[in-house]
């Protein structure tokens, strides 16, 4: 407790008079106060939906087609997933292009390419393909980081 406060109980106390000596020490406290209101309203994890997926091979060829939707709240850019699985054990899909991977912009009509053939040679409608996506959602520096991801799988149709 302050010298020029002598007696008086902490709490009840009236606050200093900013002087040159505790100017830093109070504005310091008023800065945090401020950051500490501006975090606890801010929303700390977007939603992120995956809908709409289909898969389809092209007649005569290893190629699978995968189109998709995706939104998150707020809208942003997203990192989305493929993964591909022949019951509990997982087929390799690196020979991928389209809208996969860091950076996918979210909206509708979203397309994955896939070279199964270059990847595996089995039968590719026999797969599940389940389609991720993570992103952060747009946050000033001292924000927490949170977050959040939505996963689709689908059957390829026979």
């Amino acid at each position: 407790m302050p010298a020029d406060y002598p007696n008086r109980h902490p709490l009840t106390a009236p606050m200093p008079t900013p002087t040159p000596g505790n100017k830093l020490r109070v504005g310091a406290c008023v800065r945090a106060a401020l950051v500490l209101s501006l975090l606890l309203l801010m929303p700390v994890a977007g939603q992120i939906t995956v809908t709409n997926v289909a898969v389809a091979q092209r007649p005569g060829t290893k190629l699978v087609d995968i189109t998709y939707d995706v939104a998150s709240t707020p809208p942003g850019t997203v990192s989305v997933t493929l993964v591909v699985t022949s019951g509990a054990a997982a087929v390799p899909a690196t020979s991928v292009t389209g809208a996969v991977g860091g950076g996918v912009a979210t909206g509708a009509g979203k397309a994955i390419v896939w070279n199964a053939g270059a990847d595996w040679n089995g039968n590719v409608a026999s797969l599940n393909y389940t389609l991720t996506a993570d992103g952060l959602p747009p946050c000033p520096q001292f924000s927490p980081i949170v977050t959040a991801s939505s996963g689709v799988t689908e059957r390829m149709a026979k």
